[in-house]
């Protein structure tokens, strides 16, 4: 398993592949980060979408002879890559194992098997797994991603928010945006901040469902108006 960071730290000179799986936040992440690295320029000219579940290998196959516009590199992006079948990974290698050197593929998904990939192949490529976050590693992810946006949070606050939040990244780094438009111009995060926005926001979503639960319109109403 790796991280964003660790990802990032890792992108040398462009590869002709890249495989991108795992958590759905980090991936993404690091997805952004290597289109901006391949692609600093052009993206709409040099970029080809593919789908997984609908991937026609023939006209894969032309994208990937098909040369850059002006100087930069072509990439070829195919989300949802869990859904290739099989058959179809067959055709897809023998394509993989020849990508010219002005092109990079990048294949991004939430899981895939690497016994479906050549060795010829893997060699070729960077190969980065997502895990989930837990525990201390959660902790010191938001920590970093506070660092990021230019405030400093505590441990203890950060702890709160994981309580309150779990540990869905998505949502704790949109919380984080929220502490941060609260704070103004204060740089440090505390655990009373946490309390005041995202405890606050928890309490009245609450309180929304079990109104909503209970039949209770005027109740409803009332939390809606506070969420």
């Amino acid at each position: 398993m790796t991280t964003v960071q660790e990802f990032v730290g890792n992108l040398g000179p462009p590869l002709p592949l890249y495989f991108l799986v795992g958590e759905p936040f980090q991936r993404e992440e690091a997805l952004r980060y290597l289109l901006d690295f391949l692609l600093p320029e052009g993206r709409d000219l040099n970029l080809d979408l593919f789908w997984g579940d609908e991937l026609d290998v023939s006209a894969f196959a032309s994208s990937l002879r098909s040369p850059p516009m002006g100087r930069g590199r072509r990439v070829l992006l195919v989300r949802s890559c869990e859904w290739v079948g099989r058959e179809t990974w067959r055709r897809l290698s023998s394509v993989l194992g020849d990508v010219p050197s002005c092109v990079s593929v990048v294949l991004s998904g939430e899981k895939l098997d690497r016994r479906l990939v050549p060795e010829g192949v893997l060699r070729k490529a960077l190969w980065a797994e997502f895990g989930p976050l837990r525990g201390r590693r959660l902790v010191r992810w938001l920590v970093e991603r506070a660092r990021e946006v230019g405030r400093e949070l505590s441990q203890e606050a950060a702890e709160l928010m994981i309580a309150y939040l779990g540990e869905d990244l998505m949502a704790l780094a949109g919380e984080l945006e929220k502490l941060s438009s609260y704070l103004g111009s204060r740089r440090r995060i505390e655990t009373e901040d946490v309390q005041e926005v995202t405890g606050a926001w928890t309490v009245r979503t609450f309180q929304l469902m079990d109104a909503l639960g209970g039949k209770d319109l005027a109740g409803a109403t009332s939390s809606l108006r506070s969420v």
